[in-house]
């Protein structure tokens, strides 16, 4: 926490980077998605702006897409009906959406309005209720947003008694855990971390919070319970500290091995949002240079958009793979310029260099999707029938061409 400058300079080891306080469970997640339901209620539904949903005509299931604005140009790819997309640009027939698919603009209806609060991201969840909800007591967190596209904000720290304002947080500062964890109600919504969150703070929070409960859901009967280390309740979000590239490639990875398992959140399918994330890429190598193990997580209509590109008649495990080959943390964002230099010069500095790092995190990926692949066609092969049996066949020829002979 930021009591004073002799803490502030002080390096956490791994241990307390994840220690005790560190994990918030789906209880926690949960009671956060109360707390902003009811600051919300009664506020206007909110337009989304550049979304469409499917709308396949009259006996239809799917609508075909396009490489370009031309009918004749007919790629082997569909979108399932009622499936939401986003818009890239548009012509005055076509809309273009997010995987260079051109679809006709006949067939797109304009998604409905939303609660003001399913819009709110992770990086708006941080910024206008954590910090406030963090900053010592006679002292307000007064969060400006200065960057609507990326959600980015500005901070001053009012003193109540005394009106004095300044732009450094006050002592006394802490985490959204630890606060929880010091309070009878709350207490048991805090623990020590079993996975190790990656994701991207323009996520809407409470789309994230239900991929993590799928994920949680999926889990064998009787695992054990899971906390997760999800930044903006772990941190101390209050603190700056700007982190050596030598504690990054060391003490965050042992971090990660002691956490003892990642978990990304993926969205959209066709162009994960992590995977041009630097700090995202960065996680998914430490992940695998430590060996622990590596999942997925995915939003429900992600997932079922997800798996309908997987078993459709285009080779849409195409485009997937395509994705996760073009993670290169070079051309990858970062928050700002110090983190990106420093994610590139640690890069470098490890074996194989900044091709090795892309590789280790392809490969990781690959890994995983190969794995989702094939449980997905046991899933399918309890179906039976003409349409399990189609989707079986798409599903081995997927593992054949990623090389999984032996899985097909």
């Amino acid at each position: 926490g930021a009591e004073g400058d002799g803490d502030a300079q002080r390096l956490p080891t791994a241990a307390e980077f994840c220690g005790p306080t560190t994990g918030i469970s789906l209880d926690g997640l949960q009671h956060m998605v109360e707390l902003l339901e009811a600051r919300h209620a009664g506020e206007p539904d909110v337009a989304r702006e550049g979304e469409f949903i499917v709308q396949a005509p009259t006996g239809f299931t799917t609508v075909s897409c396009y490489n370009s604005p031309d009918r004749d140009d007919e790629r082997e790819e569909s979108v399932s009906n009622g499936a939401a997309v986003r818009a890239v640009r548009q012509t005055d027939e076509w809309i273009e959406v997010e995987g260079g698919r051109w679809l006709p603009k006949q067939f797109l209806k304009p998604a409905p309005p939303v609660r003001a609060v399913e819009m709110l991201t992770t990086s708006d969840v941080c910024h206008a209720f954590i910090k406030p909800m963090t900053t010592p007591a006679g002292w307000a967190d007064e969060a400006t947003l200065t960057d609507a596209a990326q959600r980015w904000y500005k901070h001053s720290y009012v003193h109540g008694a005394s009106g004095e304002r300044r732009s450094e947080p006050p002592g006394g500062t802490r985490s959204l855990c630890v606060l929880w964890s010091a309070e009878a109600a709350t207490a048991h919504m805090v623990g020590a971390p079993t996975h190790f969150l990656s994701h991207a703070w323009t996520y809407k929070f409470l789309n994230l919070v239900e991929a993590l409960r799928s994920f949680v859901a999926s889990r064998p009967e009787g695992s054990p319970p899971v906390f997760f280390w999800f930044d903006v309740f772990a941190i101390d979000e209050h603190a700056t500290q700007s982190l050596p590239r030598e504690w990054w490639g060391s003490t965050f990875k042992e971090a990660i091995r002691l956490i003892g398992q990642t978990v990304m959140m993926i969205s959209p399918w066709s162009e994960p949002l992590p995977l041009r994330r630097a700090w995202c890429i960065w996680e998914l190598f430490c992940t695998e240079s430590v060996g622990a193990p590596f999942d997925v997580c995915l939003g429900p209509a992600e997932q079922a958009a997800f798996e309908a590109a997987i078993l459709g008649e285009g080779r849409g495990w195409e485009q997937i793979t395509a994705a996760f080959a073009a993670v290169d943390v070079g051309s990858a964002e970062a928050g700002n310029e110090r983190d990106k230099a420093m994610i590139m010069e640690q890069a470098e500095a490890g074996a194989g260099g900044l091709e090795g790092l892309n590789a280790t995190a392809v490969g990781t990926l690959r890994r995983w999707f190969v794995g989702y692949v094939a449980g997905l066609g046991r899933r399918v092969r309890a179906t039976g029938g003409a349409e399990g049996a189609f989707q079986m066949t798409v599903v081995g020829n997927a593992l054949q061409n990623m090389g999984q002979q032996e899985e097909a």
